[in-house]
C-alpha cells in the first residue's frame, strides 16, 4: 500500500494537479502539522485515490506539549527557571520515558532550596536590625588595625552628608570607612534579597520584567519594614534614606542575576 501511494503522489506531482488535493489522512502525521508548521513530508505520502486504508501506514500525531512550535522552555519565567511547571514537574521530562519521577524530585529540591535562601536573607536583615550600633560597629577593629598616617594616604579626599551627619576624611577617617563598609553591605545583602526573590518568582513562569518588577516591590517592602522596625530600638536610628541604597542595591543584584543567568544559557547553547 505504501509504494502505490508514493507513485499516485509522483504522478500527480508530474501532472501539476495537486494545488487543491486534500489529505484525506488529516488525523494523522506528525505533531507539527497539528499546529500550522508542516514539514517537506508530514507522514509520509498521501494515499493512492480510493485507497484510504493506505492511512494506516501513518504514525497517529502525538500532542507533547513540551514539543508544540513557539512554546519552547525559558520564553517565559527569569533566571533559568522557565522549566518549572506550577505542578511541580518539567515538559520536557514527561516526554521522556521513566523520567517523571526524576525531573519532578529535582525541581522540588531547586524550589526548597530558592525559598530556603530568601527566608535566610529576610531573617538575616531583621536579625542585624536589631543589633544595637555598638555590636555593629568596625571602628575600634580599624583603630587597632590601621593607623591614620595609612587611612589618608589610601581614602580619596571625600566629603559626605548623609542623613544630617558628615563623614570627612580630615575629621574622621574611620568613621568615613565605617559609613562606606555600611552601606556597601545594605548594597550586597538588598541585591541578595532580590536575586533569591526572582528566582522564587521565576517558578510561576511569570515574564522577566515582572519578575524584576516583584523584585523589586519585595525590596521596598522588606526595606521599609526594617527601617521602622529600628525606631523601636534605643540603640538603633532609622534612616529612611537606606531604603534608596536598598532599592540601588536590588536593581544591582537583578542585573547581576540576569547577566549570570544569560551566560549560562550562552554556554549551555
Amino acid at each position: 500500500m505504501p509504494t502505490v501511494g508514493r507513485r499516485a503522489a509522483a504522478a500527480c506531482a508530474r501532472a501539476g494537479d495537486c494545488a487543491q488535493a486534500v489529505d484525506s489522512c488529516a488525523g494523522r502525521g506528525d505533531e507539527r502539522a497539528r499546529f500550522g508548521q508542516r514539514g517537506a513530508n508530514p507522514g509520509g505520502a498521501r494515499p493512492a485515490a480510493g485507497n484510504d486504508d493506505d492511512c494506516r501506514h501513518r504514525p497517529p500525531a502525538v500532542d507533547d506539549p513540551g514539543s508544540r512550535p513557539g512554546d519552547r522552555d525559558g520564553a517565559r519565567g527569569g533566571f533559568g527557571l522557565g522549566d518549572f511547571d506550577p505542578d511541580g514537574g518539567d515538559r520536557r521530562g514527561r516526554s521522556e520515558k521513566g523520567g517523571d519521577s526524576r525531573v519532578t524530585s529535582r525541581h522540588l529540591w531547586n524550589r526548597v532550596a530558592a525559598l530556603s535562601l530568601l527566608v535566610v536573607v529576610v531573617f538575616a536583615i531583621f536579625a542585624f536590625s536589631n543589633q544595637p550600633y555598638r555590636v555593629q560597629t568596625i571602628q575600634p577593629l580599624l583603630q587597632r588595625t590601621l593607623s591614620i598616617e595609612t587611612v589618608e594616604k589610601v581614602l580619596p579626599a571625600l566629603d559626605i552628608r548623609y542623613d544630617g551627619h558628615e563623614y570627612r576624611r580630615d575629621v574622621n577617617p574611620f568613621g568615613l570607612i565605617e559609613f562606606l563598609f555600611r552601606k556597601g553591605a545594605h548594597l550586597f545583602v538588598y541585591a541578595s534579597l532580590a536575586a533569591s526573590a526572582a528566582l522564587v518568582l521565576s517558578m510561576f513562569r511569570l515574564r522577566p520584567v515582572r519578575v524584576a518588577a516583584l523584585s523589586l516591590l519585595a525590596v521596598l517592602i522588606v526595606a521599609t519594614l526594617d527601617e521602622w522596625n529600628q525606631q523601636f530600638s534605643s540603640a538603633r536610628t532609622p534612616a529612611y534614606q537606606d531604603v534608596f541604597v536598598d532599592l540601588t542595591g536590588g536593581a544591582i543584584g537583578l542585573m547581576a542575576g540576569y547577566g549570570v543567568w544569560r551566560l549560562v544559557r550562552r554556554r549551555r547553547g
